[in-house]
């Protein structure tokens, strides 16, 4: 039986993996090889699209992992439903804060530099983005880990929060820097000196690959989980009102057993039920 939630954890984390090897190479590259000029940000184009590529894939496996949320019991699917809530209230928090933030920088760099206040603008989106986006992982994945997968998303979680913060504060110079040359530039030295900061500013985003490493690993145990055989979904059909238990097989010897057999009777496959 084809698990929408097994294929969809497999678009995440191939998504997940892309993104952060993107990442780290990009940020490695950037100490290596700063911009230098106007012709050298061609790299985050690139950069861009292969984010992109990775987002896509993200973004359509959780479309399947939601199509699927019914696969593994009614706690599954609620927390699911979770899930999505935090990242909507992640979404509609973070974006007018990110959007005000501009004119908030811009406003205190005109007069005099950033403030303490300034930088608690600066870093709240990413706070923000970092718990709501978090809890979406722990409650999507949380039914579906193992003992080792629970420690793994709590770990990850808090990891995601230290790092995001640390970036933001990082990056505030950068940013200020940024924002002073952007409005005057009128010669070669502000071009370069744009450059400059840009290169600074993107050489903090190799510590991001540390969290898609997390997340992924976070991903990949439920994943495997359900390819071994060891969480085995109920067969629902998704696409209409009412739903029934077909008859379940062994992924192990593909014999026909009980629906609410954990042990396979022939074979002797240990594994999960979720009816």
């Amino acid at each position: 039986m084809e698990s929408y939630t097994k294929n969809g954890l497999l678009l995440i984390l191939i998504g997940l993996i892309i993104n952060m090897i993107a990442i780290f190479i990009f940020g490695v590259y950037q100490f290596f090889e700063p911009v230098e000029n106007i012709y050298d940000f061609s790299r985050f184009i690139v950069l861009g699209i292969i984010g992109g590529i990775g987002g896509v894939l993200s973004f359509v496996g959780g479309i399947l992992f939601l199509i699927g949320r019914k696969e593994f019991g009614k706690k599954h699917q609620q927390f699911v439903i979770y899930a999505i809530i935090c990242i909507v209230i992640g979404l509609v928090i973070s974006m007018p804060i990110s959007i005000a933030s501009t004119f908030i920088l811009r406003m205190f760099a005109e007069n005099g530099g950033f403030s303490g206040f300034s930088s608690a603008v600066m870093i709240t989106p990413s706070i923000i983005s970092a718990i709501t986006g978090g809890l979406a992982y722990i409650f999507a994945l949380y039914e579906l880990e193992d003992d080792t997968g629970r420690k793994i998303l709590y770990f990850a979680f808090v990891i995601s929060i230290i790092i995001s913060v640390i970036i933001a504060f990082s990056s505030l110079s950068a940013i200020e820097e940024i924002i002073d040359v952007a409005d005057e530039i009128t010669s070669p030295e502000d071009i370069s000196m744009l450059s400059s900061s840009m290169s600074t500013l993107t050489q903090y985003s190799i510590f991001a690959a540390i969290i898609s490493l997390l997340w992924a690993i976070a991903v990949y145990i439920p994943y495997k989980r359900i390819n071994d055989g060891e969480l085995v979904p109920k067969s629902v059909d998704i696409f209409e009102k009412s739903s029934s238990i077909q008859e379940r097989m062994c992924p192990n010897c593909n014999k026909g057993i009980p629906t609410d057999a954990n042990i396979c009777p022939y074979c002797g496959k240990q594994f999960e039920n979720y009816l």
